[in-house]
């Protein structure tokens, strides 16, 4: 069953981390691909998001990238299809 649900998730890098809760990540999540690559990628098409790894002092802190799990895999595959276009 893991291994099920892993099919659809999807790893986005470079998101700055200047979310203030998980909901707002969930809103500049959903607009990336609206923005950039004309999906129309909606919160319920999103089963829950987070970003991977420890959150790291200000000093030496890397973007930490964002795994969303989506509802459906075809959204998954038209995100891939068209990811030369993001910047």
């Amino acid at each position: 069953m893991e291994n099920q649900s892993s099919k659809n998730h999807i790893i986005l890098h470079g998101i700055k981390e200047n979310e203030r809760s998980t909901v707002n990540l969930m809103e500049i999540a959903v607009e990336k691909p609206k923005n950039e690559l004309n999906i129309n990628l909606s919160n319920s098409d999103i089963d829950h998001i987070y970003r991977i790894g420890k959150k790291e002092v200000e000093e030496h802190r890397k973007i930490r990238p964002v795994l969303i799990s989506l509802t459906n895999r075809w959204m998954k595959y038209e995100i891939i299809k068209n990811k030369k276009k993001l910047n």
